[in-house]
């Protein structure tokens, strides 16, 4: 049974469960209807099939890694889980290398199979267990493998949509649970790792960041890692953001850049070290 005090974290869970699978939804058609995908840019090291192989890859091994079972991770990567965040370009490049499935029609009904059988051993039971994440000495709650998979699903159906020249709404009550459910319980476990201190010029950092919508952030940048503060703490503010979640989510894992953001009038920075928040993207070095 589970104990009343844990209702709130398993609607939660239930409610990152239900978005997931509408998130799956959308990508799994968008591939169908992109059978012919436009080809890889030049200069490009991935177009819309390696997009699509890539995120197929993080469907073959988080359900079974938030399961326990290391084997699909080793055979795909070569190894059961990294030290570091900035492993990961180089893993990743050389898995979707050496996979030659480029089809979408079958990358969809790869990542629909894998996310139909994840989702259906998903138990509210579970709310409370723990284990071994990507990041090789860090234990993770099982609900942040769902968060984990939301954030990648949502972001490589933006990677996708953009490649294959398409309209895409990143929905901003999913990107706030990436952000709430996956970014800040990873912020805990691994702030060190994180953030690049030559980027920040060894510069402390403090960035308000108010998310229409959804809760607040509070993110405090150190030479020793990235840190959410609770958002309420009293203290100095270098810079304040408004936004909504989507746009937030796309801006800080690199998918436009902070000028285009406050081109497009999505984001406000205002306080009395705006800049500051240029060192944020830069700084960060997202898993």
């Amino acid at each position: 049974m589970t104990d009343a005090a844990e209702l709130p974290r398993v609607d939660t869970w239930k409610a990152s469960r239900t978005a997931l699978a509408a998130e799956v939804t959308r990508v799994v058609t968008l591939l169908r209807d992109t059978p012919d995908p436009p080809p890889r840019p030049a200069g490009e090291a991935w177009g819309f099939a390696e997009i699509a192989t890539h995120l197929s890859h993080g469907w073959m091994t988080l359900p079974q890694l938030s399961q326990g079972h290391v084997t699909p991770i080793i055979d795909l990567v070569g190894q059961s889980a990294i030290t570091h965040p900035s492993e990961m370009g180089a893993l990743t490049e050389g898995a979707v290398a050496a996979d030659p499935e480029r089809d979408p029609l079958a990358l969809a009904d790869r990542i629909e199979t894998a996310a139909s059988a994840y989702l259906a051993a998903c138990s509210d039971d579970d709310v409370g267990e723990t284990t071994q994440w990507i990041v090789d000495d860090v234990m993770a709650p099982v609900p942040m493998f769902t968060a984990h998979l939301l954030s990648e699903t949502v972001l490589h159906g933006f990677d996708l949509a953009r490649a294959a020249g398409r309209p895409w709404r990143v929905e901003p009550a999913h990107a706030s649970m990436a952000l709430h459910e996956f970014l800040v319980p990873v912020i805990h476990r691994i702030p060190e790792r994180l953030i690049d201190a030559d980027a920040l010029r060894r510069d402390r950092i403090v960035l308000d960041i108010r998310l229409r919508q959804a809760p607040r952030l509070r993110l405090r940048f150190e030479d020793d890692g990235l840190h959410a503060d609770d958002p309420g703490d009293p203290g100095s503010v270098d810079a304040h953001i408004a936004t909504d979640p989507a746009t937030f989510l796309v801006y800080l894992w690199g998918r436009r850049g902070l000028a285009q953001t406050l081109a497009r009038g999505s984001m406000l920075v205002w306080g009395r070290a705006p800049w500051r928040a240029v060192s944020m993207a830069r700084a960060v070095g997202l898993p």
